[in-house]
């Protein structure tokens, strides 16, 4: 009986990790679009991230994430963001939207708010948030598999430490 179940939770975990990737997917398509309109079109939108305790900079709390200053910058945030998005959607698949909505908004005010000046883009806020969330709620849980992902965030996204 379990070798014919053992398949069966294997689709079902297969299907379950694919549609984590939706969510994480449709941002990081759209950070690149951002970036290809920037570049092909000669535009520079980072006078749209956050300017701290500026009313021009509030904007900048939804459009932070979006935006980055070059490729190397973009590409550094990439795998983060997927990566810790569909862990978060994996994991907490009920409140993921919540915990992603919460922690976009609350890392752009929080940069709003105590940010020195000049004006911040990229998604490393977004990126702190989730993995503050991910490590923290995996000891709470006791789970070893999200505590071990975001050991391993912390360490190959080398600014955590």
């Amino acid at each position: 009986m379990e070798i014919q179940q053992k398949p069966m939770e294997d689709k079902q975990e297969q299907k379950q990790l694919v549609s984590s990737l939706v969510i994480p997917a449709c941002i990081l398509v759209t950070m690149w679009i951002v970036m290809l309109t920037e570049k092909v079109f000669h535009l520079d939108f980072g006078g749209w991230g956050v300017t701290p305790h500026t009313a021009k900079g509030l904007i900048g709390i939804l459009t932070m994430p979006f935006l980055h200053g070059n490729w190397e910058h973009l590409l550094s945030n990439s795998a983060p963001v997927v990566i810790l998005c569909t862990a978060l959607y994996y994991f907490y698949r009920q409140i993921a939207s919540k915990i992603l909505f919460i922690t976009y908004l609350s890392t752009g005010v929080l940069t709003w708010l105590i940010a020195e000046n000049g004006t911040h883009i990229g998604a490393s806020a977004l990126i702190y948030g989730l993995n503050f969330f991910l490590i923290f709620s995996g000891f709470i849980r006791h789970n070893v598999k999200l505590i071990a992902l975001s050991l391993i965030m912390i360490f190959l996204y080398g600014s955590f430490v």
